[in-house]
């Protein structure tokens, strides 16, 4: 099974799926193959219909099964420096490097490759492959294939979204929200900044309230949940572009904000709480009766993050194939809060580590291909059984 995940691994990161292209091509090479063996798939096109996601059914049609869920999509390389071509799996030391091995081709191509275990191990429960796309931008194909899928589909034991976690078992993740905020201000010479209103003070003062949330979180024991790392709800600008010269007030400024909140707490208060700041800084002319600036926080992406369950029945189905309890989160956002949202237990479970992705030389280790697909063997032995 290794070497033909190779193999499929070395297509799928050749079709450079990154957002701003199609993903129809991987698409289509994944339906072909399913088709090879027997398993048709039903297609679900985004609105523009420039990219898909796809659903697939290995067994027959009853409730009780399991869903292997993957993204498709992977981030650009532009601008990092790769010791061989991002687009091409190169195999270097037990490692296979490339874009998207880690994060989360190569659990795709895993799952792909064992096609051919599943359709022969007589499953009397059914294997469902669930492929999307754009989930670095925003999760835009999960959210359709949840809501699609949870509607259609007889219940499965669980969803199993093979993000990387070394293969161990993860039950929970912080919910995240990015958002957009845009300043405007008004320009003038800045000989005379009492007669402008500045968008660069007024963005850097919302980078400060950030900041300042973010380290008040830290401060507050009391309401830190230490299953996740950091403990605390973060709040952060990755981006803050604004000005054009040191003569001028600048007249319009931009940045970008991430929120990642812990279970106990609502990332909807955050984003109220800053816009009510925003407003503050809307009513502060630098000196009364000069302009003022005008400020807009739009949200991007919102998405709910993985509660762990007490008793969830995927956590009970992994644990039956020999996975230890999970006591881990993950610190990044995946697409499993929306199929839980959409009420189905759901864990986090694949190949390969987070630490090694989105940078340059992005490798997975074929013991980690070869733990999983153990994993995989696991499942398949189980929805065998009666």
């Amino acid at each position: 099974m290794i070497e033909e995940t190779q193999e499929i691994l070395a297509r799928l990161i050749g079709f450079k799926t990154v957002s701003s292209e199609s993903n129809l091509p991987l698409i289509e090479f994944c339906r072909d193959l399913l088709s090879a063996h027997g398993i048709d798939s039903a297609i679900y096109p985004s609105a523009e219909g420039d990219k898909a996601s796809l659903h697939a059914r290995i067994g027959p049609d009853v409730a009780g099964g399991v869903v292997l869920s993957g993204h498709t999509d992977v981030v650009p390389a532009d601008g990092q420096h790769w010791a061989s071509d991002p687009w091409v799996l190169t195999k270097r030391e037990m490692k296979l490097f490339g874009r998207g091995t880690s994060d989360m081709l190569g659990f795709v191509a895993m799952v792909l490759a064992s096609v051919p275990m599943f359709c022969a191990a007589g499953l009397r429960r059914p294997v469902h492959i669930a492929l999307s796309y754009d989930e670095e931008v925003g999760c835009k194909g999960g959210r359709i294939l949840a809501d699609t899928l949870s509607r259609s589909l007889p219940p499965p034991l669980g969803v199993i979204v093979g993000e990387p976690t070394g293969n161990e078992l993860v039950e929970g993740h912080k919910a995240y929200m990015e958002l957009a905020g845009r300043v405007r201000g008004h320009a003038v010479h800045s000989s005379r900044p009492d007669l402008g209103a500045s968008a660069l003070t007024a963005a850097a003062r919302l980078v400060c309230w950030l900041d300042e949330s973010q380290r008040a979180n830290a401060l507050d024991q009391a309401s830190q949940d230490e299953r996740f790392e950091p403990p605390y709800t973060t709040l952060h600008c990755g981006v803050l572009q604004a000005g054009s010269s040191p003569t001028a007030v600048a007249d319009a400024a931009t940045l970008s904000v991430d929120i990642r909140t812990i279970p106990s707490e609502d990332h909807g208060t955050y984003l109220r709480r800053l816009r009510a700041f925003a407003q503050e800084l809307e009513q502060c002319p630098v000196t009364a009766g000069a302009p003022r600036c005008d400020i807009d926080i739009e949200v991007v992406t919102d998405i709910p993050g993985l509660l762990p369950e007490e008793n969830g029945s995927a956590q009970a189905f992994m644990r039956s194939i020999g996975l230890a309890r999970g006591r881990k989160t993950f610190s990044g956002g995946t697409e499993a809060g929306l199929f839980q949202q959409a009420g189905w237990s759901t864990v986090v479970c694949g190949p390969g580590e987070l630490t090694r992705a989105h940078k340059a030389d992005e490798y997975i280790e074929l013991c980690e291909l070869a733990g999983f697909a153990g994993i995989l063997n696991g499942i398949a032995g189980r929805l065998a059984e009666a």
